[in-house]
């Protein structure tokens, strides 16, 4: 809003996303103690639940100012409803960090498929695909190290993917990465699915 001038829809639309993304970082702060380096290697499983069709589309539209930039499209497959064993504000986290971390090493100019396979009734896959470089196998487990970053990754502190690691795996989920038929990394995460008491 500070780059010019921009129409009232416009203008409203960014408000709205700062304010959501403000509250969603603030209740984060307060639970951040969860992700303290004293808890990092805890095997404790964390019981919550979210949306994740709900957080695929916030964290869509939260990335849509990043790729834009980089003239990057987000493709997006719907996704049917669906929750999964992690709560609303770290599923949107998570997929934030996956999504801007495809946009920042994806190619300038090109896309960003987002997609979710939810046919599973015990685990929902979401897999993001980017035609970047991609990831070396030997490096594939070393990026998700706090701290380190892949020889292929220009850019980063190497923190993010760390913690969306734990995160996913907390809540009981997984991850994988391999080569993406867009020519770049494909990253893909498994979530058991909620199963309400």
């Amino acid at each position: 809003m500070l780059d010019g001038e921009i129409d009232g829809d416009t203008r409203t639309r960014f408000l709205s996303i700062a304010h959501k993304e403000s509250l969603r970082l603030s209740r984060l702060v307060e639970g951040m103690f969860e992700i303290s380096l004293l808890d990092l290697h805890t095997t404790q499983v964390v019981r919550s639940s979210g949306r994740l069709d709900i957080a695929l589309d916030a964290a869509a539209v939260a990335c849509a100012a990043n790729a834009a930039a980089r003239s990057i499209s987000l493709r997006r497959s719907p996704t049917l409803a669906a929750t999964v064993a992690l709560d609303a504000d770290r599923l949107t986290l998570a997929f934030i960090n996956l999504i801007d971390n495809a946009i920042k090493h994806g190619r300038r100019g090109g896309c960003i498929a987002i997609g979710a396979d939810v046919s599973d009734a015990a685990s929902a896959c979401v897999t993001i695909d980017d035609d970047g470089p991609g990831i070396a196998p030997v490096e594939r487990e070393r990026i998700f190290t706090l701290g380190a970053r892949g020889e292929t990754m220009a850019a980063g502190s190497g923190i993010g993917l760390a913690l969306v690691r734990l995160m996913v795996e907390r809540a009981g989920g997984r991850f994988d990465i391999a080569d993406s038929p867009l020519g770049g990394a494909r990253f893909r995460v498994f979530l058991p699915r909620h199963q309400a008491r």
